[in-house]
């Protein structure tokens, strides 16, 4: 059984010039091919610097809270409250800044918590979620991919609930 390919216009006079169907064929595929390597990297680095950004923001917040709770001794109720000096991240919408008065029994180290949702979907990751708490990221309520997540060389501290602003101390 002999494989049939359809030659266009620009084949017949590539394989006058010493070049096979197959060869032609072999380079399309390669070009392809690195093209979407190229497109894959691309797009990771991208998303990366997107989640730092994003990091960046949330461990403001942190810090404003903290601050703010020195002052007042509670939690801010809006982000307006909070004297930010990092504008929101363009690639996420923010979502509303609960706070929680007293401790609880189900939430006994949370007095508030603050997620950016991914805007629109990554073209590599989709859409994902990043949550701070005071605590700092908090990765059970998180959907963010861990390889996006920034961290000094070798380990995550954000998986031990620690934040930028920690690390920054």
């Amino acid at each position: 059984m002999k494989l049939q390919v359809a030659k266009t216009e620009w084949m017949p006079q590539i394989c006058r010039r010493g070049m096979s169907t197959y060869a032609v064929i072999a380079l399309i595929a390669a070009v392809v091919g690195i093209g979407g390597v190229l497109f894959v990297v691309r797009s990771q680095s991208l998303e990366t610097g997107h989640a730092a950004e994003a990091f960046e923001y949330l461990a403001e917040v942190q810090s404003a809270q903290q601050l703010y709770f020195a002052r007042t001794g509670r939690y801010a109720d809006t982000l307006v409250q909070l004297d930010l000096s990092v504008p929101a991240p363009a690639h996420f919408s923010i979502g509303p800044l609960e706070t929680f008065p007293t401790p609880s029994a189900n939430n006994p180290d949370c007095f508030w918590r603050l997620y950016l949702v991914r805007a629109g979907a990554s073209p590599l990751y989709g859409a994902y979620q990043i949550t701070f708490k005071p605590s700092g990221f908090s990765a059970s309520e998180s959907s963010i991919q861990p390889s996006l997540v920034p961290s000094p060389i070798g380990h995550s501290p954000f998986s031990n609930g620690m934040s930028l602003a920690k690390l920054e101390r």
